[in-house]
């Protein structure tokens, strides 16, 4: 499985399709803190008929890829940034650029898939567990009186932590 850092910059090579397609094109997918994108060489759907800038963009639920270290890659809820022409001595060519709202890597998922389990890492998370709940004072005794150790219960502070590569905070 692999660790991916969310403030970490990545690149995938491979080969990539919807689902239910036997249409395969080639693409690079960068993921960068600012933003992820997956850059085909060749649209999935050939342009036909009138384009107007009017069409409504194409979404799909999930793109499915394969590294060129084989790795099996999941992109969920994407949608299309706008499709080119481009014609050349190479021949004509269609490049599109998608968005999307996740990637899994290591499984092809199919758009309703449901996880019974999320598996992450906080940075700093044995700072928040090692907060003391309790404060504990003892009383000297004085003379004739008995020992008196007392603890009390408090409440935690909510705390809020920015995390400044995704902008948000988790409290």
């Amino acid at each position: 499985m692999s660790l991916l850092f969310i403030h970490d910059d990545c690149e995938y090579f491979g080969e990539w399709w919807l689902p239910g397609s036997n249409k395969t094109v080639s693409a690079q997918l960068r993921c960068s803190p600012e933003q992820v994108d997956l850059n085909i060489n060749d649209a999935f759907a050939p342009l036909k008929g009138s384009i107007s800038i009017s069409d409504t963009t194409k979404t799909c639920l999930a793109v499915h890829g394969v590294s060129s270290k084989g790795e099996a890659l999941t992109l969920l809820n994407t949608q299309s940034l706008g499709v080119s022409l481009n014609f050349r001595s190479g021949g004509m060519r269609q490049p599109e650029r998608i968005i999307f709202s996740w990637v899994v890597v290591g499984v092809h998922v199919a758009p309703d898939t449901l996880f019974s389990s999320l598996r992450f890492f906080i940075p700093g998370i044995e700072v928040w567990l090692s907060r003391s709940a309790t404060a504990q004072g003892n009383e000297t005794p004085s003379a004739g009186t008995a020992f008196m150790n007392t603890f009390v219960v408090q409440p935690l502070k909510t705390e809020v932590t920015p995390v400044s590569h995704i902008d948000t905070s988790l409290e």
